[in-house]
């Protein structure tokens, strides 16, 4: 210190501790970067996810200056959440060095791993097995059942060794995504109908199904629960046949009144199903005679019916099958149009009332100009006549009434109706608001059936009473409402040719609609819905074709390879079964039945009413001359009906293949078969379902009937060009009932 005058003094003190330098460490936090997603794929296993999880980190050095950012994993070690499924054993998980494992908690299979790039921040997800997903979605995402069950981790240190640590919850962003099983497609059952031997057949093309169940593993292949106890929409001897499956799925059999008429047992195992007849399936040819092709022919006179198209003003010899409607009981007259029709001469007008009634004649060749006689070739022999009904606002009492015209001949040489011979009625079907009950005669008494629809109209009760009208000869009487949502179907057990229902007392009706199955020698074609599942409970759905027809077969499903097999049709064997080569199948001009099997197969059929089946691969069908039916089958087939009514039918197996049609032809009584496809409800828009698309003249389907675009499917490409509306469609509805429509 110095004073005014220069004097000074001097001390000292220590301060070096008294200096401190703060050190400046590193930072890091987590960002509000969106967190990536690593997705595998149980289709692929070899296909790994990676994703980088830098950007979730915001990280500084500092002065100290730059020293490392290394990212890695840490776990909470124990179970995932996760399920394997070829053991069904939990997974648990640990960190393993660098890798995070997931194996089975028993026997310690790995199942996933986890690893992370220590200098990138880049993730690996690597699934080596199966997990079990919850529902039966084939592509459901599953995933580790907390978050904070793994992290991935940050830390930052500065170049003199200070570090900070950071870590996002990733547990929830490991998705393991289901693999579904693939359709199966199996050989189409080609047999005699009548009993025999079982029959075997393959469940899929290539013989095996270890490659359809998938990474999830075997699993079975089953006829779907919901056909238990379903009316197939087939008959044997005029008795419905109902389905019967087995708790396992495996075994579906079809009876009628109890007795089996065909057994099909699938076995997965062998990746084989067999067909074992018992009885006969009836074969029916369906006839609505209100959808248009038919015209109604002699409103307003003592009797009327329904002609072919264009032949309301002068019927023709033609060998047609028509319908001649008669009234009687006070009923004087047919009344009506195609649309609507029903008898005068009592107080209902138009309507059917109280003691009229109105007969059905099933009859070839309907020729006359009424009220003139009518004149008629014979009978023709029918099961399951249906009618629609209308108008009606209470309950009616009606009685259905069956005749046969000669139980040998099927003529009796005069042109009088009503003089048949009584046919007891054995059962009768009653469809409300889409759905549809089977009444059986089984007894005498009155049973009341409760009807309707879940989430539809208004449940119904109707009556039904067999009686007899004398020596065991049964008539059906029926009470209840009969409107536009009413159809009643009728049955005896080999048929009839005149059908008669009376008012017998209530509300008047009148007949909206009318159908009939005309009992033919043609093969039957039916086909059975089955599923494949997978280790852990997906679905894929595929279908079994059958075809049934006469004796005469030839097999040549177990011939070897070699060049394209030539297989042509003789007089004793003029059925052809193909082998799994490229075969060429040539008909002999009679009603012959072709199975391709696999390859890419031509089949002729030349002359005569054949069906064709292609099978696997990509098939070329001819049906030539005659009314054909053609099935492509799995794989892209060319199919050309050649001339006759022919009917190209479209199966389950086809949904994602497009078929090329190559003639089809309205004029010649063509339509396109989407009954395999698609059940409809009780009067659908069937624009919902299927439409044509008269530029590209491609032919698409919607299963769901939803109506939205995004869900049509490309089925067939009309390689001729038919315009819109002459596309004739065949479909059914959830009754089994087949109708048409031209789109």
């Amino acid at each position: 210190v110095t004073d005014k005058d220069g004097d000074t003094a001097t001390a000292t003190a220590n301060i070096g501790q008294n200096l401190t330098f703060l050190d400046d460490g590193p930072s890091i936090s987590v960002s509000t970067a969106v967190q990536p997603v690593l997705t595998v794929d149980e289709t692929d296993l070899t296909a790994n996810a990676t994703a980088n999880f830098a950007a979730n980190f915001t990280s500084a050095f500092g002065a100290d200056g730059a020293g490392t950012l290394v990212y890695g994993l840490s776990v909470v070690a124990g179970a995932s959440g996760l399920v394997d499924t070829a053991t069904g054993q939990a997974v648990n998980i640990a960190l393993v060095g660098n890798v995070v494992e997931g194996r089975t908690a028993v026997g310690g299979d790995l199942v996933f791993t986890l690893t992370v790039n220590t200098a990138t921040g880049g993730a690996t997800l690597d699934q080596i097995r199966a997990v079990v997903h919850p529902t039966t979605d084939p592509n459901e995402p599953t995933s580790l059942s907390a978050d904070n069950l793994i992290k991935v981790t940050a830390t930052i240190t500065d170049k003199d060794g200070d570090s900070q640590t950071a870590s996002v919850d990733i547990g929830k962003n490991l998705t393991f995504l289901d693999d579904g099983p693939s359709a199966v497609a199996p050989d189409y059952a080609i047999l005699s109908n009548g009993a025999g031997s079982p029959v075997t057949f393959a469940l899929d093309a290539d013989h095996t199904l270890s490659n359809n169940y998938g990474a999830d593993g075997p699993g079975t292949v089953r006829f779907a629960a919901s056909l238990d106890t379903a009316d197939s929409g087939l008959t044997s001897g005029g008795v419905h046949i109902l389905y019967d499956v087995s708790p396992d799925g495996h075994t579906l059999v079809g009876t009628a009144n109890g007795s089996t008429v065909f057994t099909v047992t699938l076995d997965p195992l062998a990746s084989t199903y067999s067909v074992d007849m018992d009885g006969t399936i009836d074969s029916l040819t369906q006839v609505n005679f209100t959808n248009g092709s038919y015209d109604f022919y002699g409103s307003n006179k003592p009797w009327a019916g329904f002609v072919p198209t264009g032949q309301d003003s002068a019927p023709v010899n033609d060998d047609s099958r028509d319908v001649l409607f008669t009234p009687f009981g006070t009923g004087t007259s047919i009344n009506g149009n195609a649309n609507s029709f029903g008898v005068g001469g009592g107080s209902a007008g138009q309507n059917i009332g109280a003691g009229e009634g109105i007969r059905a004649d099933f009859v070839q060749d309907l020729t006359g100009s009424p009220p003139a006689t009518h004149v008629f070739d014979k009978h023709y022999l029918v099961n399951g006549a249906s009618f629609t009904f209308g108008d009606g606002g209470s309950n009616t009492l009606l009685q259905i009434t069956a005749k046969d015209d000669n139980a040998t001949t099927g003529t009796d040489g005069n042109t009088v109706v009503g003089d048949g011979h009584l046919d007891s009625i054995t059962s009768v079907t009653i469809t409300y608001d889409g759905q549809t009950q089977l009444v059986t005669q089984v007894d005498a008494a009155a049973h009341v059936y409760t009807i309707g629809n879940p989430g539809g109209l208004t449940d119904r009760s109707y009556t039904v009473q067999f009686v007899d009208l004398g020596s065991g000869h049964y008539a059906a009487q029926i009470t209840g409402v009969l409107d536009t949502n009413v159809s009643i179907a009728t049955f005896t057990a080999d048929g009839y040719n005149s059908l008669e229902l009376l008012n017998k007392s209530g509300d008047d009706f009148d007949i909206t609609g009318f159908g009939a199955a005309v009992q033919t020698t043609d093969p039957v074609n039916f086909h059975l819905p089955i599923e494949i599942v997978d280790g852990d409970g997906d679905i894929a759905a595929s279908l079994i074709g059958l075809t049934l027809s006469g004796t005469g077969f030839q097999n040549h499903s177990a011939d070897a390879s070699g060049a394209s097999h030539l297989y042509a049709s003789t007089a004793l064997a003029p059925n052809i079964i193909g082998s799994d080569y490229n075969d060429t199948l040539t008909g002999d001009g009679s009603a012959n039945v072709f199975y391709g099997g696999a390859g890419a197969d031509i089949l002729n059929g030349a002359g005569g009413n054949d069906t064709l089946i292609g099978g696997p691969g990509s098939d070329t069908l001819t049906g030539g001359a005659g009314n054909d039916l053609l099935i492509g089958g799995a794989g892209a087939d060319t199919l050309t009906g050649g001339t006759g009514a022919d009917t190209f039918k479209l199966d389950q197996l086809e949904l994602n293949i497009k078929d090329i049609i190559a003639d089809y032809n309205k004029g010649e009584g063509d339509q396109i078969d989407l009954t395999a496809l698609f059940d409809t409800a009780l009067n659908p828009n069937i624009n919902n379902y299927v439409q044509y698309n008269s530029t590209t003249h491609i032919l698409s389907v919607d299963t769901s009937g939803s109506g939205n675009a995004a869900n049509f499917v490309d089925v067939a490409q009309l390689t001729n060009s038919p315009a819109a509306g002459t596309i004739t469609i065949l479909y059914d509805d959830t009754t089994h009932a087949q109708h048409t429509v031209t789109i």
